[in-house]
């Protein structure tokens, strides 16, 4: 299973080659990391495609933190297969990868600033964070309700 999920994440999508991702996550036996495999396919399609092409970040920005909440989940296998556990931190820079991403796409989207600098806070990239809630809180965009927790 790993050699697959390796492909995946450093063959297939470095190169942009979703569909061949997604047969190879298909292939993938254990459900459960089918369906990460499939989730972030999903996530890193929306992100470098419909996103831009739509200008519409906001389903992007759901799967990233839908990404984000599954990568709170160490798999019990991780604790004893260091397969597994390299995969998680790998998964972790990828996300960061696609946040960034879509934060060069958008750049003057506060939400975008915003979302991008929770999920840093959450993950601990505190310098980082501060950036993009910086320029989320300078934007006239930003709703009040936010504006708040981001400063």
């Amino acid at each position: 299973m790993m050699p697959v999920v390796y492909k995946i994440v450093d063959v297939h999508l470095p190169q942009g080659l979703r569909r061949d991702a997604i047969e190879t996550s298909n292939s993938i036996i254990n459900s459960k990391f089918r369906d990460i495999m499939t989730g972030m396919i999903k996530a890193d399609y929306a992100v470098y495609v419909d996103a831009v092409t739509a200008g519409k970040p906001q389903e992007a920005m759901n799967l990233l933190w839908q990404l984000g909440l599954d990568l709170k989940q160490l798999p019990v296998q991780a604790k004893w297969n260091p397969l597994i556990y390299n995969l998680w931190g790998k998964r972790q820079t990828i996300l960061k990868g696609e946040w960034e991403y879509l934060i060069k796409q958008f750049p003057d989207a506060a939400p975008v600033c915003y979302n991008a600098g929770l999920w840093l806070l959450k993950v601990h990239r505190y310098k980082e964070a501060i950036v993009h809630l910086r320029a989320a809180t300078e934007s006239q965009r930003l709703p009040e309700s936010a504006r708040g927790t981001a400063l």
